[in-house]
């Protein structure tokens, strides 16, 4: 199992809850590719508030993330993060 995760740092006009919640909304979409599960929260308390979203995105292997990686949907979601956001911090790892 591969976990992805993905913290991202809305634009200032974007980081409200309208903004926040347009963006979970086109992260979300990520759900349907086959094999993955998404979650995607919002900052808790202060020591997150830096953060507007943190995504988590499991999939069954390194191979399967890559395959999804490459699909025009999530080239679609990327491109909207990186339309609003200002960061965009990911990194994977394999569960043991």
């Amino acid at each position: 199992m591969i976990t992805r995760f993905c913290f991202v740092r809305l634009q200032p006009t974007d980081a409200d809850a309208a903004g926040r919640a347009a963006a979970v909304d086109v992260v979300r979409s990520l759900a349907a590719l086959p094999g993955l599960t998404v979650a995607i929260d919002l900052p808790a308390d202060a020591t997150a508030a830096k953060w507007d979203l943190a995504i988590t995105v499991n999939a069954p292997s390194l191979a399967h993330l890559a395959e999804a990686m490459a699909t025009p949907a999530w080239a679609a979601v990327d491109a909207y993060v990186a339309g609003h956001a200002v960061v965009v911090k990911a990194w994977n790892f394999a569960r043991t």
